[in-house]
C-alpha cells in the first residue's frame, strides 16, 4: 500500500499528477544547481535596470488546459468570490499568438467580472525564438504598462453567445499594444 499524502484541494499543486515524463540526469541536476540562481539574479538585475511607473501584486494559479484547465478555473472562481482580480495571459500555453481563448471568457461569464485588457510595451526589448515571442526589456529599456476599459459580459450569456465578445477583447488588447508602441516609438 502506498504512502501517498493527503490531497489538499485548496491548493491546485497538490492535485497536479506528481508523475512526470521528464528525467533528472546529471545534466539537468547541474543546470538547476548552477542555472536557476544564475538566471534569478540576472532577471533581479534586469529588473532594476527598467524605469517602470507602477507595480502592482497578484496571486499566481497555475493552470494547463491540458492538464489542470478545470481545476485553475475552480480556483480562479474562489479567488473571485474573496474579492481578488484575476490576471490571466489570453493565448494559453502553445498559442497562436495574441489569441484569446475561450476559457477566459467562460471565467468572466461566471464570475459576472469584466475584462479588462492590459498590455505592455518596451522601447528596446529581446524577443525570444518561441511561438509567442516572448519579449524581455533591454537594460535601461523604458517599460510601457497599458490598463484598458472594462469590458462587461452581460450575465446569463450562453457559452454558444461568447465568440463575438471574445472577439471584442482580443482586439481591445491588441489595440492597447498597437497604441503603447506607438507611443513609444513617437517618442
Amino acid at each position: 500500500m502506498s504512502q501517498q499524502p493527503p490531497v489538499d484541494y485548496k491548493s491546485i499543486e497538490s492535485r497536479r499528477s506528481p508523475r512526470s515524463d521528464r528525467r533528472m540526469t546529471a545534466l539537468r541536476r547541474f543546470n538547476y544547481f548552477i542555472g536557476t540562481p544564475l538566471l534569478r539574479g540576472l532577471t533581479r538585475l534586469l529588473y532594476w535596470t527598467y524605469r517602470v511607473e507602477a507595480v502592482i501584486g497578484a496571486e499566481v494559479i497555475r493552470g494547463s488546459a491540458k492538464q489542470s484547465g478545470a481545476l485553475a478555473l475552480r480556483d480562479q472562481h474562489e479567488m473571485m468570490k474573496n474579492g481578488y482580480s484575476i490576471v490571466t495571459t489570453p493565448d494559453g500555453s502553445e498559442g497562436p499568438q495574441h489569441e484569446l481563448k475561450t476559457g477566459v471568457m467562460v471565467m468572466a461569464g461566471v464570475g459576472g467580472v469584466p475584462k479588462v485588457p492590459v498590455s505592455c510595451a518596451a522601447e528596446r526589448a529581446w524577443y525570444l525564438d518561441r511561438w509567442d515571442r516572448f519579449m524581455i526589456p533591454k537594460p535601461f529599456s523604458r517599460v510601457v504598462l497599458g490598463i484598458g476599459e472594462p469590458y462587461h459580459i452581460p450575465a446569463g450569456t450562453p457559452l454558444s453567445e461568447l465568440e463575438p465578445h471574445r472577439l471584442n477583447v482580443q482586439q481591445a488588447v491588441r489595440s492597447l499594444m498597437a497604441d503603447y508602441e506607438n507611443r513609444l516609438y513617437a517618442d
